[in-house]
């Protein structure tokens, strides 16, 4: 492991991906957290018989929880980035997701919300405010801020691939109903009051949209 949601393991404090609020039990339904953006992992998979080893490639983790599951949703992650510019690591997570509060419940209502975090070489880069165009599948736009701090950063995803089913909770049960891809162009930009951090591309981002995903959401 190398860095978790925060920073560098050992370095930086790490955080609740979705802040103190995850705490509450059922208000917030799932529950999310990204345990390791970046980690670096030695092993095998075989797949029909047809073994693929690796030696310290690039690894992630997380792990939703809880008593519901997003009626739709999208998710990028990329740690595996071409060239970076002026740093040596770069990782990125985005998602959005219009979830349950108070799931099960009689007041059950939904809302839509997004995050993006950026670690820069160690650094934490939040940006809790979001706002998206994503296709139900092939696009993906996504533009992020921290005001008080006065960053931002813009993303820009796409793919012709054409994805691999994803099993995923629902109420009737685990259900193929996420489509992803390990193929994903990815661009993006992250500025700091103005002045440019960092620009960086990728042909090895993974691309998720899942859900009731019909039409482009903008949000």
């Amino acid at each position: 492991p190398d860095v978790g949601w925060g920073g560098r393991f050992g370095d930086a404090r790490q955080y609740s991906t979705a802040g103190w609020l995850a705490a509450l039990g059922p208000l917030l339904s799932p529950h999310y957290q990204v345990l390791m953006s970046l980690g670096h992992a030695t092993g095998w998979v075989e797949i029909e018989g047809q073994r693929t080893a690796f030696v310290d490639a690039p690894f992630y983790a997380e792990k939703n929880w809880g008593r519901g599951f997003p009626r739709k949703w999208w998710w990028l992650q990329c740690n595996a980035f071409d060239a970076v510019e002026p740093a040596s690591q770069l990782t990125l997570t985005a998602t959005g997701a219009r979830r349950s509060l108070l799931a099960g419940g009689a007041l059950e209502r939904e809302e839509d919300v997004g995050l993006v975090g950026i670690h820069l070489d160690g650094e934490f880069w939040p940006f809790p405010e979001v706002e998206w165009t994503v296709a139900p599948w092939g696009a993906w736009r996504v533009t992020a801020s921290y005001a008080d701090r006065g960053t931002s950063c813009t993303i820009e995803a796409e793919t012709d691939d054409e994805g691999c089913a994803v099993r995923v909770p629902s109420k009737s049960g685990m259900v193929d109903g996420a489509r992803e891809t390990y193929r994903g162009t990815l661009r993006v930009t992250m500025f700091d009051n103005g002045r440019e951090v960092v620009s960086a591309t990728t042909r090895h981002a993974c691309l998720e949209t899942g859900g009731e995903f019909d039409a482009e959401w903008a949000a």
